[in-house]
């Protein structure tokens, strides 16, 4: 990734150049030419599709155990531990039942903890 340098900061496409800010300074990149049309039907991503299709599935199971736990007890950082989990049971092969019996159980050991001061958010 190039970066831009100079007074003025150039946004916009040109050509194949695609040019941006972040964070306020100003980078250059190629433009892609991958399509959405090609990621979902090219069995190149295959491998790819599967895996945004589990962390889909982990983030609504996910979810579901959160909301489950006491609004002082939690923060976000438990949703985001919950929902790698439910992820790696789902990659590895495991039903949904087994995400949702292993989150179960993580979200009973939140709720063995302390209150948080401040609740929900924190993390």
């Amino acid at each position: 990734m190039a970066k831009q340098t100079g007074p003025v900061i150039r946004e916009g496409t040109i050509g194949k150049l695609n040019f941006y800010k972040r964070g306020g300074k100003g980078f250059l990149r190629k433009k892609s030419n991958l399509t959405g049309k090609r990621w979902f039907s090219d069995p190149a991503f295959a491998g790819s599709r599967k895996s945004a299709a589990n962390m889909a599935q982990a983030s609504i199971l996910a979810s579901a155990a959160y909301n489950g736990i006491p609004k002082l007890q939690r923060c976000f950082a438990d949703y985001r531990r919950l929902a790698g989990i439910a992820c790696k049971i789902l990659s590895a092969g495991g039903s949904e039942q087994q995400a949702q019996d292993m989150l179960a159980q993580e979200a009973a050991q939140i709720c063995l903890r302390p209150a948080v001061e401040g609740g929900e958010g924190n993390g």
